[in-house]
């Protein structure tokens, strides 16, 4: 939906009832229902929030607002968050808050913490900074900066109500709310470190370079692959351009590159992209393939 230019505002209600409907929409009956500490159950109905009549929810020591109040707060919550993210660094500061703030507010009777994950994956490619999905906060989410159970830790701390009248204006504490933010902003430059460690983008054009001066015999395919690494895409015009030399030459290099699956394109007539064969998978990302 991001790269279509169609995602829904993501911290709209619209956003939060469709993730909430894709997750329960085509899961088996039993597992669509809450079961209650005195035996009852309640059936969960998928992208439907907490509604006036619904039984009140607890989550540990948090209790909710009240069922007639989500509609309520969550519209107060993204007209709060538009204005927050109008500058680019509130924008980024915005997915932490939000994620709390979110949960805190617990508007459906369960599944938030999904909704509120991929909605912080949501926010985070609004702001920029999704990396087109090669890293994931819900991963350091659930690892947490010191044991797997810091984010409930957190989540906790940010439930902390006012501590007087320097601690913010609403009734929790500003003060918790910027530790959490904090931690939350770690956690997200921890698992972008973490991925481009994996990944090494600086040592790709050298062991694309390699690999294809192994497999292929045309001493200009490295160049080759060089020139579109650089660029993203390449026209095919072009590639004479960088090599100096003939449009058959060009066009011998750019099917053996084509053919070996090195390099790909639309129709033979449309600019050439990168590609990675997955025969080759482990010499092109060796970090990423040997710790998964």
């Amino acid at each position: 939906m991001h790269r279509k230019g169609t995602l829904p505002r993501p911290t709209s209600v619209e956003f939060h009832a469709w993730v909430h409907n894709s997750f329960y929409d085509e899961m088996p009956d039993e597992f669509r229902v809450i079961e209650h500490p005195d035996g009852t159950q309640e059936p969960i109905f998928p992208g439907r929030t907490r509604q006036d009549d619904d039984r009140e929810v607890a989550v540990g020591r948090h209790l909710p607002p009240s069922s007639s109040r989500v509609a309520a707060f969550m519209d107060y919550f993204d007209k709060r968050f538009q204005i927050a993210a109008r500058p680019s660094s509130g924008r980024i500061i915005a997915i932490a808050s939000a994620h709390h703030r979110l949960n805190y507010i617990y508007p459906f009777p369960d599944g938030n913490g999904r909704v509120s994950r991929l909605m912080s994956h949501a926010m985070a490619l609004t702001a920029g900074i999704g990396g087109q999905g090669l890293w994931s906060v819900s991963r350091g989410l659930a690892r947490g900066l010191t044991d797997r159970g810091q984010y409930k830790r957190m989540m906790d701390l940010a439930d902390s109500p006012r501590r007087g009248d320097r601690d913010g204006r609403g009734n929790l504490s500003e003060a918790a709310l910027k530790t959490f933010s904090e931690w939350f902003l770690k956690v997200t430059l921890d698992q972008i470190s973490f991925s481009a460690r994996l990944f090494d983008l600086g040592g790709l054009d050298q062991r694309y370079r390699r690999l294809v001066a192994d497999t292929i015999d045309d001493k200009r395919a490295p160049e080759l692959i060089s020139a579109v690494l650089r660029h993203g895409a390449l026209e095919r015009g072009d590639a004479q351009i960088v090599f100096k030399t003939s449009e058959r030459t060009t066009r011998n290099t750019l099917s053996k590159l084509t053919a070996a699956g090195y390099l790909t394109s639309v129709s033979p007539k449309t600019p050439v992209r990168l590609a990675f064969p997955l025969d080759y998978r482990e010499r092109i990302f060796p970090n990423l393939f040997w710790r998964w």
